[in-house]
């Protein structure tokens, strides 16, 4: 199966890789909007190759060897059980770090509104709206609430580690990217995951330093990660810890 994006820019196949003696099934999706780096990640058992439009098979079965010990030990996870949110109050739902618990209010209110009060996340909703259709409802403002919030708080840590780096973004935009916490364009534009704000502050500002490094070296090669260390010299522990509790997010 091959899958086209805009003017052809994107393709996918399925491949079947070598991992140590053991035949794996693989998608390898190519873009022209990637230069020169391969990606590998693995996203619910599902390998994911994603490599510049014209890599070679010697450049993919390459980069597959050298991680070939990190993408068998995330094969070899235990699944999370499926876990679907009711949005009802009582629940506990993320934010930096911690959890408060929703609190459902149907009123008289005419329009949806969220708000924290102590240790809750309280949700105004008109009364009007039918039982079946309040889940979405809360949802869709949840979402919202968060993407806003983390707009505000992600500026506001940019703003810091540029003071204190002298990298200094073009913009920085929250936006709603399922596959990476953030990204740094060719015109210095600094895009975020919104799900930042579910992680406590120190992962966040992990994320905000590694994307702000990028815009003097747009690599991963040694340098790159010595800017990092030079400016938050414990960034392995968070970028592990990270790791670790993205897959723990639930919303």
């Amino acid at each position: 199966m091959r899958r086209r994006g805009p003017a052809g820019a994107e393709s996918s196949d399925r491949l079947t890789i070598d991992l140590d003696g053991v035949a794996t099934e693989a998608t390898v999706i190519r873009s022209a909007r990637r230069h020169r780096t391969i990606a590998i990640s693995v996203e619910a058992r599902n390998v994911r190759i994603r490599v510049p439009l014209r890599a070679s098979m010697g450049q993919i079965e390459e980069a597959v060897r050298k991680h070939s010990a990190w993408v068998r030990s995330r094969l070899a996870e235990p699944r999370a059980e499926a876990h679907t949110r009711q949005f009802l109050s009582g629940e506990r739902v993320p934010f930096r770090g911690d959890y408060l618990t929703l609190c459902v209010r149907p009123s008289e209110v005419r329009r949806v509104t969220t708000r924290v009060e102590g240790g809750s996340l309280v949700i105004d909703l008109p009364a009007t709206i039918p039982l079946n259709e309040r889940a979405t409802v809360i949802q869709s403002e949840m979402t919202g609430w968060y993407r806003q919030r983390a707009t505000e708080v992600l500026a506001g840590i940019a703003g810091h580690w540029s003071k204190v780096s002298g990298l200094v973004p073009a913009k920085v935009l929250v936006r709603d990217q399922r596959r990476r916490w953030g990204s740094c364009a060719p015109d210095g534009t600094l895009r975020f995951n919104w799900r930042l704000i579910l992680v406590e502050p120190a992962l966040a500002e992990y994320v905000v330093v590694h994307e702000l490094a990028h815009l003097r070296h747009r690599n991963h090669q040694a340098e790159f990660w010595a800017e990092v260390a030079h400016l938050m010299p414990d960034h392995l522990a968070r970028r592990k810890r990270l790791t670790s509790v993205g897959r723990t997010l639930l919303l």
